[in-house]
């Protein structure tokens, strides 16, 4: 009556949902990928040209890539100052040798910083200074006026005047024919025989402002990755509810050959091993029929309940998972349940929404541009304002909250947003993780020249097996702390918060504030910042 069943339908289930989450975490990384090569395609410097030694060593120049550089170019002098290539005619008139010294080395070796001034007479000054790091650090300054003549110093003695491109090319930029603004730099170095080359590089002036509407820009592409993962959830769905129908498929053709009088072996290989109670009891009652013609009637109304009792077993799970994934597929909504429907969609885009934006932010936080938007504060103060806009969500989950703060100033300079972020994530994680009544402790003290704050619980803690890995991206917790409740960014986010503020953060292998989860934070004190830099 009854073949072996060889697949289970959980098993199934965990394929697709770890296939799934592979193409849709694909989904993303690409998106992330993409945007970085927009971003480059923007934004290049003569670091660029230079990771292409082997090209450099050869004097292989045109081979170099430029055409990935948008509105870049390089030209190459020789030993005797001669150009021996140039991606861009013009640049030959731009850039001529007896300019190379005043153009900033790629190394920071050599540079040239310029001030504006005034004398006592309030006349218009320009002070340069050149600063050479390539030995013993010195420095040479001279002094112009408005129309660029020498007035003093030693950096440009044999000249009495400079030119305005001498001065641009001083302060790293020059104009091209069209007049466009462009950064320059150069780099020197020794071929593979030992001759002297400068190869000088020129690329779009990108700046702040630039940088913002670069990523303006970006943000036109946001929707795509979300709507590539929605599409590919229904496909999944679509998927999974064909590999469902066709395992039951075996079990409704036996029931309808049954109804005609027929009695085979029900061919089970395929059908999902968790079907194997109904698929037992159905064979065992099919086995009992024909082993025994006794008490017909009664046989009847066995067989007919038996085939009832199948079919509303089957027809339950079967019409939730059949008409609610064909509804999403076909777009058939009933009014009825529009607003189940759509909330179970809305929901699903919300979790993609917010995992894109943890990236960005991840993505965003990794450039080697981002800076902080530093403010000097008390540090005190503002964890007492933070946990009292806090307090309500606390209590309102059935927490309980143990803070700890001097009431004496802690004067240092923070990003107030990051560090409300990084509050969050550590304070969300234990409302997510833990259940009401656990609770929640936060302390802030001072050693020497750092701020530590420890933010504990006394929850369920957090599991061994990743306690070493948790500030590693998309890493969540397993049974310790309920698997899928995040991007797994959280705390790569958080740790990345406190090293761009020169801090430290780790677990407390040994809690003391709760018998949960303890997080450390070392901040150094800095009490002083430059254009909101530490």
């Amino acid at each position: 009556m009854f073949k072996k069943k060889n697949k289970s339908l959980i098993t199934t289930w965990v394929v697709f949902f770890i296939v799934g989450s592979l193409v849709i975490f694909g989904i993303f990384l690409l998106s992330i990928y993409a945007f970085q090569l927009y971003y480059l395609s923007y934004y290049s410097s003569i670091s660029d040209i230079v990771k292409y030694e082997s090209k450099l060593k050869n004097d292989d120049f045109i081979n170099i890539p430029m055409q990935k550089y948008r509105n870049s170019a390089i030209i190459a002098f020789g030993e005797k100052n001669e150009v021996l290539y140039t991606s861009d005619e013009s640049l030959r008139e731009s850039v001529k040798a007896e300019d190379l010294w005043l153009i900033k080395n790629e190394d920071g070796s050599m540079y040239y910083n310029v001030y504006s001034d005034a004398n006592v007479a309030g006349n218009s000054l320009i002070v340069l200074v050149r600063q050479t790091n390539d030995g013993p650090i010195t420095s040479d300054y001279c002094i112009v006026d408005k129309n660029l003549n020498v007035i003093s110093g030693s950096l440009f003695s044999s000249v009495s005047k400079l030119t305005q491109h001498q001065l641009n090319l001083i302060e790293g930029t020059f104009k091209k024919s069209t007049n466009e603004t462009m950064d320059i730099a150069k780099y020197e170095y020794l071929n593979g025989k030992g001759e002297r080359r400068t190869i000088v590089f020129v690329s779009p002036y990108f700046d702040s402002t630039e940088y913002d509407a670069l990523v303006r820009r970006s943000w036109v592409f946001l929707p795509i990755p979300i709507i590539l993962g929605i599409a590919f959830i229904l496909f999944m769905t679509y998927l999974f509810n064909r590999r469902l129908k066709a395992s039951v498929h075996p079990v409704s053709e036996a029931i309808v050959k049954y109804g005609q009088g027929e009695s085979e072996m029900l061919d089970a290989v395929g059908i999902y091993s968790e079907y194997e109670e109904i698929i037992d009891s159905f064979s065992s009652l099919m086995q009992e029929l024909e082993e025994s013609n006794r008490a017909k009637v009664k046989a009847e109304e066995e067989r007919h309940r038996a085939i009832a009792n199948i079919s509303h077993d089957l027809k339950t799970p079967l019409t939730v998972i059949q008409g609610y994934a064909r509804a999403i597929i076909d777009g058939i909504v009933p009014e009825e349940k529009r607003d189940d429907y759509l909330e179970t969609i809305y929901n699903k885009a919300i979790y993609s929404s917010e995992m894109m934006d943890t990236l960005l932010a991840y993505t965003k936080m990794d450039y080697p541009e981002y800076s902080l938007h530093l403010n000097v504060v008390d540090f005190n103060e503002f964890c007492r304002e933070y946990l009292a806009s806090k307090y309500a969500d606390i209590e309102f989950a059935g927490f309980e909250f143990h803070p700890s703060i001097d009431e004496e100033p802690l004067m240092d300079a923070i990003d107030v947003n990051l560090m409300i972020r990084c509050f969050n994530n550590l304070i969300d994680n234990s409302l997510k993780y833990n259940e009401p009544g656990t609770g929640i402790y936060f302390k802030v003290t001072q050693e020497e020249n750092h701020i530590i704050i420890n933010v504990a619980d006394d929850g369920i803690g957090i599991n061994a097996d990743i306690r070493d890995r948790i500030f590693e991206p998309f890493v969540t917790e397993n049974n310790a702390r309920t698997p899928g409740k995040g991007t797994g960014l959280g705390m790569t986010i958080t740790k990345t918060i406190i090293e761009l503020h020169g801090g430290t953060i780790h677990v407390v292998n040994h809690p003391t504030l709760g018998k949960g989860a303890e997080f450390e934070i070392s901040l150094p004190i800095i009490t002083e910042i430059n254009n909101g830099k530490a």
